[in-house]
């Protein structure tokens, strides 16, 4: 539950490096916009410690690529020295409405991977998302398939979020992953 001054409803950006929820994707773009996030944790690896740093840029109507950093441990020096979790990767997204002349409805269709590339690749998943939108609510839901370290990966199976901007100055969001958290 987040409670924060926001103009709109559509450019968060999650633990996992695309806009969305704090764990959940949806199949709103970040379009025309440069996104950073600073989290003081690692998102899914069951610690409380970290740093997560992520970029999301909207590279044109229908896709934006995001840029992730997560280490729970900043005491070393590349993976040298102390244990724990590090993972760099990019995520992608790709909204469909745009390519099929569906730009202006109100549901919007996506597919993206989370997690491509790195050597430690820790959070890869793809899935597919469908969000409607509304200017003062929307409401997600999607399917993910976790590809790499199922145990801890935040984005596994179905989804869902909600977000109600109640007044222009007050707006609450609820994050569900079905699965059981580990």
């Amino acid at each position: 539950v987040a409670f924060s001054q926001v103009q709109a409803m559509d450019v968060w950006v999650g633990g996992n490096g695309v806009t969305g929820m704090p764990v959940t994707p949806t199949a709103t773009l970040a379009t025309g916009s440069l996104i950073y996030q600073l989290q003081n944790r690692v998102i899914g690896d069951g610690r409380t410690e970290g740093v997560n740093h992520s970029f999301v840029v909207g590279l044109s109507s229908f896709s934006e690529l995001g840029l992730r950093t997560a280490d729970n441990s900043i005491g070393r020096n590349l993976y040298v020295g102390g244990g724990g979790l590090r993972d760099l990767s990019a995520s992608a997204k790709v909204q469909f409405n745009p390519l099929f002349g569906y730009a202006r409805s109100d549901l919007k269709l996506a597919a993206g991977v989370t997690d491509y590339g790195g050597a430690a690749t820790n959070f890869r998943s793809f899935y597919g998302v469908a969000t409607y939108d509304q200017p003062n609510w929307s409401v997600t839901t999607g399917y993910a398939k976790a590809v790499s370290k199922e145990d801890f990966n935040p984005l596994k199976g179905p989804f869902a979020s909600a977000a109600v901007k109640a007044l222009p100055w007050l707006s609450f969001n609820k994050n569900k992953p079905f699965h059981k958290a580990r």
